[in-house]
């Protein structure tokens, strides 16, 4: 008898998984329906130069019994564009022709379409068109350079100038206008490949200079020179990070109203004396609601926390600026000053 029921429960168990496998087969179309297949709905180009025009075509083919309507098609990202035939009668096929211009794309892309239908199994299908699309001129890792260093010291970044083009490029000059780099240019494979090293200077005054450019002159009217952006902030030995308090936009309302709003809208900044610990003498600071409480709160310190919140008791309606004056023992920044900005509405 035990046996019995346990080779009833075997097979019982045994039915339910084919009738589970069984729903998930593919289904037929309803009779008077059209059936959509799609047997390819990928293509992949490759590598492939910026600008190119690329286009494929894609087939569908209808193997049901009722025309196969195409109702819309949604593009993921401009500069792509589709030819195709709104009716597809049954036993027939279309084409589907996806256009995509490279001109605004760089790097690994993939282009999407998504062909809307009244397949009542397939509503829709997706196309992708794959490239690595790569520029005439391409900077590694990027055309554009950052610098943090104090005053003094000379970091330096590299890149790389690749020309992906047939016809040999060559770099036969520098120009750096604002003169706070020292440009070199070594040849890696000549015409093709050069890595550009560019240093700060160690004359830099104290500031930030941003965007500046670096200039490098071919032999080619086409391009008679590449550029290069260079962002460099020069700090001094006691700085403040970030440089300013940005409050944004407060509502003054929901201040008063909830004074746990203070807590969120504090703003935290980090003094830091590269040469060791300094004593701050004094806070002052020319924006009436604000209150600045600071860590450690007395005594020399390497690394003071500034914690800065608006008093809502003092606040006024409308846009502020002022600054912080902090009052130091370092012989070199006796008064850092740090600017505030922020609006009450």
């Amino acid at each position: 008898m035990r046996n019995r029921f346990l080779i009833a429960a075997i097979i019982l168990v045994f039915s339910n998984h084919v009738g589970a496998d069984a729903s998930r087969e593919p289904q037929a179309a309803p009779g008077g329906s059209p059936r959509a297949v799609v047997t390819e709905t990928e293509h992949d180009f490759g590598v492939v130069r910026q600008g190119e025009r690329l286009a494929h075509t894609f087939v569908i083919h209808n193997e049901g019994a009722a025309p196969l309507t195409i109702s819309r098609i949604d593009l993921s990202l401009p500069g792509t564009k589709t030819r195709f035939r709104k009716t597809v009668p049954p036993s027939e096929s279309a084409q589907i022709v996806m256009e995509w211009d490279t001109s605004t794309v760089q790097g690994e892309f993939e282009a999407q379409a998504v062909v809307h239908l009244n397949d009542p199994l397939q509503p829709n299908v997706s196309l992708t068109l794959k490239a690595v699309v790569k520029s005439a001129i391409e900077f590694v890792p990027f055309p554009e350079m950052f610098f943090s260093a104090y005053h003094g010291e000379t970091p330096e970044r590299s890149v790389r100038v690749i020309n992906n083009e047939a016809r040999p490029l060559d770099v036969t000059g520098v120009e750096t206008p604002s003169g706070h780099f020292d440009v070199h240019v070594e040849t890696v494979r000549s015409g093709f490949e050069y890595d550009v090293r560019v240093a700060v200077r160690p004359d830099v005054a104290l500031g930030r200079y941003p965007s500046e450019p670096i200039y490098l002159h071919t032999g080619d009217p086409a391009r008679p020179r590449l550029q290069l952006l260079a962002n460099l902030l020069i700090k001094p030995d006691f700085y403040a990070a970030p440089e300013e308090a940005n409050f944004g936009t407060v509502g003054a309302d929901a201040l008063a109203a909830q004074p746990q709003f203070v807590d969120w809208t504090t703003q935290t900044l980090t003094l830091t004396n590269r040469q060791g610990p300094v004593e701050i003498e004094r806070i002052e600071s020319d924006v009436a609601a604000l209150q600045v409480t600071r860590t450690p709160s007395s005594g020399a310190s390497q690394r003071i926390r500034l914690d800065l919140s608006l008093a809502p008791d003092r606040i006024e309606r409308g846009p502020f600026f002022g600054h912080i004056r902090v009052f130091t023992t370092d012989p070199t920044t006796p008064v850092l000053i740090i600017p505030v900005r922020g609006e009450v509405r």
